[in-house]
């Protein structure tokens, strides 16, 4: 499968919150193994590699989700010098009623900084193929002010298929004294339950300006409501006002295929009929705010800027649980 072009070396501008600057961070955001074999030693690498099962309850019907970090496989073999991020625990709200809702950023800074991620380092974050784990670090990244962060296309899957070193060590690598700054840089790339709430009022009422876009990430099953997840509690069914564009579309059906190419990103878009527009704004929801930050990764790779940007963190696990607009079919 063809990709994009990589670039050769690091980038160095720092993404501002559009221009030129943000132009040059979006295509050189996902990068090659290749290229992450050249550069290894000027950049912090992190393995986010991650797990979302389903728990069926005695009723045969009601499902709940399983999130884990598979730190087993990360010792089972990493890219050499890669620290392992559990996003169930090192950067999520353990207090939250809400599963593995994103940390605060102080608490998010603390956890990158033992990582050994400081602000003036390129990071380059890497799952186990299916790349939502890679973005949704990504995007935690982007969301405090992190100015360089690169996705390994195919994950570790691909490095491995390349035949590439790997290293067997239970141990975070060690690292010099780093600091990481977390603040956010774009207030609208997480969205809470209230917002969420007042954009789909205004949608509803036609007075949202800009333009906003609600987008479900999820399986059309479970966009149309057939299929029940999410959490146990959880009801059928949409947001009102939702396209569906199914994450899945976005990357290879063999493993380590990584994404699609930037043309196939865009044709994906224009076949669900979700008009890509830099004036516009897009709030994404699945159903943990995981696979959503693939869309958002490919809503940004297609060329709208992070300002316009929204993951709904609390997803259907959060907005299914009752009290919320729902319609179904």
């Amino acid at each position: 499968m063809e990709h994009q072009s990589y670039s050769d070396s690091i980038p160095n501008a720092v993404p501002g919150k559009d221009g030129q600057d943000e132009d040059i961070a979006r295509k050189e955001a996902l990068v090659s193994c290749e290229w992450l074999s050249a550069n290894r030693s000027n950049v912090t690498i992190l393995d986010v590699r991650g797990m979302v099962d389903t728990m069926i309850h005695e009723d045969g019907e009601s499902k709940d989700m399983l999130y884990v970090g598979l730190r087993e496989e990360y010792n089972e073999g990493h890219v050499p010098g890669a620290a392992f991020v559990d996003w169930t625990k090192d950067i999520a709200d353990l207090s939250s009623t809400i599963p593995v809702q994103l940390a605060d950023a102080d608490t998010f800074g603390a956890a990158m900084v033992e990582k050994g991620v400081s602000n003036d380092t390129p990071v380059v974050v890497y799952d186990g193929g299916k790349m939502m784990f890679a973005t949704r670090l990504w995007w935690a990244l982007k969301l405090y002010g992190h100015p360089r962060v690169h996705v390994l296309d195919g994950g570790i899957t691909r490095w491995k298929l390349e035949e590439r070193e790997v290293e067997m060590d239970h141990t975070t690598p060690p690292k010099p004294n780093t600091t990481f700054k977390a603040s956010i840089q774009y207030p609208f790339l997480r969205t809470e339950v209230n917002e969420v709430e007042h954009i789909l009022q205004l949608v509803s009422e036609k007075k949202d300006t800009p333009r906003t876009h609600i987008v479900d990430a999820r399986p059309p099953a479970q966009f149309q409501g057939t299929e029940k997840r999410g959490c146990v509690k959880c009801v059928a069914g949409r947001i009102p006002n939702a396209v569906n564009v199914p994450c899945g579309m976005f990357f290879g059906k063999t493993d380590g295929a990584g994404y699609v190419t930037l043309e196939e990103m865009r044709a994906v878009f224009e076949k669900k009929e979700l008009p890509i527009e830099k004036n516009n704004r897009y709030l994404v929801y699945c159903n943990g705010g995981i696979a959503s930050t693939l869309v958002i990764f490919a809503l940004w790779q297609s060329g709208v800027p992070l300002a316009n940007l929204s993951n709904y963190d609390g997803s259907w696990g959060e907005w299914g649980r009752g009290g919320h607009p729902v319609i179904a079919g």
